[in-house]
């Protein structure tokens, strides 16, 4: 899986959009450990399970931070606040809850301000963030050739 360091600038393919990594961990670089608020966790959790994705994940990946059958995960969480999109691996739970990752308070804040996903106020909500390069999806369904 790629590893960027938290708040890391990554661009879309397309580089409309700028959106923020949080959580893309490897065993190679330190990440900060530490407690977070359970309905940080519910709320988080609540939203990776039916994510709004711009791009289709291209494969599984696989906790390398596990000794052994690390978790398998694919897909992104895209949370829009702060004035950012930060982007997410789904596996984000599965570090916070078995390696204690402690992600960084700026999204942690976005999460908590989410509204629900594939809902009209969070389409708004990445609008308002400096999404209009992703929210095409939304807009622009595939057409029949």
């Amino acid at each position: 899986m790629a590893n960027f360091r938290d708040l890391e600038r990554l661009a879309t393919p397309s580089n409309e959009t700028v959106l923020f990594g949080v959580g893309w961990l490897s065993r190679d670089v330190k990440y900060p450990t530490g407690e977070v608020a359970p309905d940080f966790y519910a709320k988080l959790t609540e939203l990776c399970r039916n994510p709004w994705q711009p791009f289709v994940a291209a494969g599984f990946h696989h906790c390398d931070l596990c000794q052994f059958d690390g978790a398998r995960f694919k897909d992104e969480l895209y949370v829009p606040g702060q004035g950012h999109i930060f982007v997410a691996p789904l596996g984000i739970t599965h570090y916070i809850a078995a390696h204690w990752y402690l992600p960084p308070p700026l999204f942690v804040q976005a999460v908590l301000d989410c509204p629900p996903m594939r809902s009209m106020d969070y389409k708004k909500k990445l609008l308002a963030n400096g999404g209009r390069g992703l929210t095409r999806a939304f807009d622009d369904p595939p057409q029949p050739t």
